[in-house]
């Protein structure tokens, strides 16, 4: 899980470097889609819903349903830093469910004004 969150961590900040946004976002998506895998069996549901609408947010974004604006780049950066934490938790035996509440309440407005079906 780790080397998956520092490489969310090394392509975002590609994704603000260069043009490059559809691969760097379809190797985010795989990394996420990897550290829920990971995370199943750590009865982490709360993480696995978070991670399944950021699923949804990289789907809608290589879709070109929705474009990669500074506010949803502020929410990525925000889901990074949150599911990192979120990890670290789990490893002390915490939930992680504190670390992500509030950036998963701002991923969930955004899929919410595009009309995506999300867990909650």
């Amino acid at each position: 899980i780790n080397g998956q969150l520092a490489f969310l961590e090394a392509a975002f900040a590609a994704l603000k470097q260069a043009d490059i946004g559809e691969k760097v976002l379809s190797q985010m998506h795989r990394a996420a889609t990897a550290i829920r895998g990971a995370l199943r069996n750590a009865e982490a549901p709360e993480l696995e819903a978070f991670i399944c609408d950021l699923e949804d947010l990289f789907n809608r974004l290589q879709n070109g349903d929705l474009w990669l604006t500074s506010e949803i780049r502020d929410v990525l950066r925000g889901c990074t830093r949150s599911l990192a934490a979120a990890v670290i938790a789990l490893q002390r035996g915490e939930t992680g469910e504190r670390e992500v509440q509030c950036v998963r309440n701002e991923l969930f407005s955004i899929l919410l004004m595009n009309a995506v079906t999300v867990k909650r």
